[in-house]
């Protein structure tokens, strides 16, 4: 996928579109690419034409001839947009001067673009032996084997010495020597960080190679690199029944470059990989819809899916499924080096200027027991969990996106506007493209499991699972290994675990499955595991699924019948609420249509959107 530049072909309302202009952060002009009518479309409802991998411009070393041809398609396109009889050679003259090209190759310009309407049109040809070397096999591998045994050593040896031993060398097998200056070349195509590292060591290297600390290295526009990580709010919400509870989880997104928030998530589960999946979707959907449900009028216009996601070393970050997720959007998932300032520090600090927010509301925890000192954050405590995520959501989009950062010297919405749709002294590099299947996204960032299909349907965690979309695969042999069954991959969601995602291999689709007796309440995976506990204590009964469900049963009755809940009930009773709330989204009358839209646990009730002038000022740290 590519940013929606002019230009750029889409689908819209099923019909092929040519990205005329962008308008803001959430329109685009467009004409039917056959046609020269005009229309205005939504961002959020426009998809991107697959683009053959063949494209000249969507590789990443033709990025700069890229922002090249943007910057001649502006200038050309008063030309273009006019009429053959309304161009005038005044009118040509003063574009190729512009560009510094001569008359006839504007015209040329103008004629490809008649032609294709394509920008690659504007990009420069490179030659196809560019940088290659004319020598024959045989001294090729000569000169390679030189330059890692000899040349890349502690030893340090000139480019003359290392001629020298290829001569030599050459000379040995009866091939003629390639020139010195050929060697010169063959040197310099060599990865210069890499040759310093293997002949002044990888600290000298990096310290040579690598940006100025300070600096986070590549974040040079948006959603070049992000940073997820979590924190404890400094907080104490309530419970439905407005009691004090404990403190939430705040994992957030931040964009590098420009400190725009992608996006966020409040549970009060611990830091895992749920937390990370819904972030991180939060973030590269579109907003649109999740502003409007909390009737909310300022707009969140970042989204779309980061190049480099960065995360520090718990172990919530090395799990499979963020990886996986990852890896099948083709985003490029690295821990944060330690010891390496320009890599740390922008996250943490948005951490501190968030809960500097929220020393300000009552209940809060401070950020110490001295700031606290003998201040009862329970018994001040006035937000529900629901209402504490409302909140966060007004002081993002009204706030900290609109407050001055010392460090960038713009506020970040204001300079991921410069970015996005340029201004005189920086061209934009365009809308980021919607992500396609956006109400499975989540899907692909949660836990996947391999498992075999019995004539009892599938088995994960002593709960059984089955649909008629199962039946082709019961009890499949796997074609790499005839006396094995074959396992295929199911994944699920922790907060509603009624029903797995399956991906049949033939059809290459994903199906849903729900419970195989589906009588069975939703339940989440962290209630399954308390009830777990509670049957360990009696060694004499078999754990099975009927054993589980009156286990949960009896759980269930027994904190509804507490008058004053202890906080891991009152989290059970949450955790039940949310697995009955995703249940009853999804459609009813059809088990494999596609989940509800991920987003941020509801944030209803509250008039906050009315309170936006109450959300506390703060300051923002230098990052």
């Amino acid at each position: 996928m590519h940013n929606l530049l002019p230009g750029s072909f889409v689908f819209w309302k099923k019909k092929r579109f040519v990205v005329e202009d962008l308008v803001g952060f959430d329109e685009v002009i467009v004409r039917r690419d056959t046609g020269t009518k005009k229309f205005v479309a939504p961002v959020s409802e426009v998809t991107q034409v697959a683009e053959a991998k063949s494209s000249r411009f969507i590789h990443a070393e033709n990025a700069d001839q890229w922002r090249d041809a943007v910057d001649v398609f502006r200038l050309l396109r008063p030309l273009l947009e006019k009429e053959s009889h309304c161009k005038t050679a005044a009118d040509v003259d003063a574009v190729a001067k512009q560009l510094g090209l001569s008359r006839s190759t504007v015209y040329n310009y103008i004629a490809q673009w008649k032609a294709s309407e394509k920008l690659s049109t504007f990009m420069r040809k490179e030659r196809t032996d560019k940088g290659s070397v004319r020598l024959m096999p045989a001294v090729v591998k000569i000169l390679e084997e030189v330059i890692q045994d000899f040349y890349a050593t502690a030893e340090r040896p000139s480019p003359t010495a290392t001629y020298d031993e290829i001569k030599y060398r050459c000379t040995k097998a009866n091939l003629p020597a390639p020139g010195k200056t050929t060697v010169v070349k063959f040197l310099d195509r060599q990865s210069k960080r890499k040759m310093h590292a293997k002949r002044y060591g990888t600290r000298e290297a990096r310290h040579k190679y690598e940006p100025i600390h300070g600096h986070f290295p590549g974040a040079d526009f948006p959603l070049a690199v992000v940073q997820i990580d979590h924190t404890p709010m400094d907080m104490i919400v309530l419970d439905e029944n407005r009691e004090p509870w404990m403190r939430p989880i705040l994992t957030i997104v931040i964009d590098v470059c420009t400190r725009m928030l992608l996006g966020f998530c409040i549970t009060m589960e611990k830091p895992g990989h749920l937390n990370c999946a819904l972030a991180l979707v939060h973030g590269m959907l579109p907003k649109d819809e999740f502003i409007k449900k909390h009737n909310l009028t300022q707009p969140w216009p970042i989204h779309g899916k980061p190049r480099k996601v960065f995360v520090d070393n718990a172990k919530e970050f090395r799990g499979s499924a963020l990886k996986r997720g990852c890896e099948q959007h083709d985003i490029i998932l690295e821990n944060r080096p330690k010891g390496l300032p320009q890599y740390a520090g922008h996250v943490e600090r948005a951490f501190r200027s968030f809960m500097q927010a929220l020393h300000r509301i009552p209940g809060t925890t401070f950020s110490n027991t001295i700031q606290k000192a003998k201040y009862d954050s329970k018994k001040r405590a006035i937000m529900t969990l629901e209402e504490c995520e409302e909140w966060f959501t007004i002081f993002i989009t009204y706030r900290y996106h609109h407050k001055l950062h010392s460090e960038t010297g713009y506020p970040p919405i204001k300079l991921y506007q410069r970015y996005i749709l340029g201004d005189d002294e920086v061209p934009g590099i365009g809308l980021p493209a919607p992500m396609p299947n956006a109400d499975t996204l989540l899907w692909d960032f949660l836990q996947p499991f391999e498992r075999v299909i019995s004539p009892m349907g599938v088995e994960i965690d002593c709960i059984h699972y089955f649909d008629n979309v199962l039946r082709p695969w019961v009890n499949a042999v796997d074609p790499e290994d005839r006396k094995r069954n074959r396992k295929f991959i199911f994944t699920r969601d922790p907060r509603d675990i009624s029903r797995i995602r399956f991906y049949d291999p033939d059809l290459r689709e994903h199906f849903f499955i729900p419970y195989r007796d589906r009588t069975r309440p939703p339940i989440s995976i962290w209630e399954l595991e308390a009830v777990k506990r509670e049957l360990k204590l009696d060694p004499n009964r078999q754990v099975d699924e009927a054993v589980l469900f009156e286990g949960y049963e009896r759980m269930r009755n027994r904190e509804d019948a507490s008058a004053k809940a202890t906080t891991k009930e009152r989290q059970n009773r949450s955790r039940r609420k949310t697995a009955q709330k995703l249940a009853s989204q999804r459609p009813a009358h059809d088990p494999h249509s596609p989940s509800e839209q991920p987003s941020n646990p509801s944030l209803q009730g509250n008039d906050w959107a009315d309170k936006a002038d109450d959300v506390p000022d703060f300051d923002i740290e230098t990052m």
